[in-house]
């Protein structure tokens, strides 16, 4: 059980806002209102404020009580108070950014240190991943709560490498052990985290690696990942302005290429990001697809031409617009890779009825309109509830038998 966000700025208000609705049909169908979205996850990846989100969800809260994860809806909250503070506008953006950063990263060290400050790899509810560039050898470094070898690498150094996006933000240096870390935004590489999140899981199974053993039931006979019994959602950030003509790029130099001075974007960023994302996530519907299991997996993401913010612009205009696209996307028709030609394309409506009598219930209800993207996100949070129930009985099981045979045990040397 996969969950996926990419990076976008403060265009993470849009997987906020989509993570707040899977939550609350989690904790209905459930019937926990303390359910948080850790829970139901083995994997949480997420790349720069996807990076940041997963953290947040899959971290203790040091402010609750009972130590658990903040709800979704308090990272929307989040963006919303620190969002303004961390893209701080400024009249000297384009002069600063031709020698410096385009902003200090200050209020965002400091924003993630009151987050994170003390939180190891180790510490959080379910396992995590975050993605980050070395720029001294221009690898991808996975920053990963299994890695044995970075168990006890800080939430915060990993949060501030994962968001440390070229252009805005310094770049991250710190030491590990006797290891120097030179990071920035893992965005540059894979701004849609989802097929790092699979390779890695694959590769975890196939290493039999026992901290990984809810992957497959059989640890001494492991089996290739399968992508059958697989599920993931990727919640997408969508992208700046999405096309630019060649006649205008064509006079651009490096100024232009930087920073598009119209309509404050950074074209060379922009194009970098929104291109590996979409890549990406044609690549894992495609990989779904071949495996005939399209249904497992769902992508979320706002359609080209339903905004135009730039990941920092964080005026309150454009966070009530982000905050509108999250709950606009909800409503659209799901997306699914088309094999003849691999782009996306609407869901056909099934004719197959479901079987379970809930989910018959959600068919009848959308029979007369188009899947959408909250129905589909419901149907996913039941498997979820229900494979989350499944492991819980077969741990309580797994206990008993194991108290039962110790009991025994204590038996027969007392004889």
């Amino acid at each position: 059980m996969v969950l996926s966000i990419d990076g976008g700025g403060i265009r993470g208000l849009i997987p906020s806002v989509v993570l707040t609705r899977l939550e609350e049909h989690l904790k209905e169908i459930d019937g926990d209102d303390d359910a948080r979205i850790a829970d139901y996850f083995d994997l949480i990846s997420g790349t720069s404020t996807g990076g940041l989100i997963a953290a947040m969800l899959a971290a203790p809260d040091k402010k609750s009580r009972v130590q658990r994860p903040k709800k979704a809806e308090e990272i929307t909250k989040f963006y919303e108070d620190e969002g303004p503070k961390i893209f701080s506008r400024s009249s000297w953006g384009l002069l600063r950014m031709l020698f410096r950063p385009k902003y200090d990263g200050v209020a965002l060290r400091d924003a993630i240190k009151r987050e994170m400050k003390g939180i190891t790899l180790v510490k959080t509810v379910t396992r995590i991943m975050v993605p980050a560039v070395d720029i001294h050898d221009g690898s991808v470094r996975h920053l990963g709560s299994w890695d044995t070898s970075k168990l006890n690498l800080s939430l915060e150094d990993a949060c501030i490498a994962t968001t440390a996006a070229p252009l805005y933000f310094p770049a991250h240096g710190f030491l590990h052990g006797s290891k120097k870390h030179n990071l920035v935004d893992g965005g540059v590489a894979a701004n849609n985290p989802t097929l790092d999140a699979l390779w890695w899981i694959m590769k975890e199974v196939e290493n039999k690696n026992p901290v990984n053993s809810d992957f497959h039931a059989d640890i001494d006979n492991p089996k290739p990942f399968d992508f059958n019994k697989g599920l993931v959602i990727s919640i997408g950030t969508g992208s700046a302005k999405q096309s630019y003509e060649a006649e205008e790029c064509a006079r651009w130099g490096i100024i232009g290429w930087i920073y598009n001075y119209k309509d404050g974007h950074t074209p060379l960023l922009d194009i970098l990001f929104s291109a590996n994302a979409s890549l990406i996530s044609l690549n894992t519907g495609y990989l779904f697809h071949l495996h005939k299991c399209q249904d497992n997996y769902l992508r979320i993401n706002p359609e080209p031409g339903d905004y135009d913010v730039s990941l920092d612009d964080a005026t309150g205009e454009n966070r009530k617009k982000l905050i509108k696209v999250g709950k606009d996307v909800l409503d659209k028709p799901v997306m699914r890779v088309r094999f003849e030609d691999k782009k996306w394309a609407r869901q056909p409506k099934s004719d197959n009825k479901a079987d379970d009598p809930e989910q018959a219930d959600d068919a009848e209800q959308t029979d007369h309109a188009e899947h959408t993207n909250d129905a589909e996100l419901k149907k996913f949070a039941r498997t979820l509830v229900k494979e989350r129930n499944l492991r819980l009985d077969r741990e309580q099981e797994e206990e008993e038998l194991k108290q039962r045979l110790c009991g025994g045990q204590e038996g027969a040397k007392n004889q």
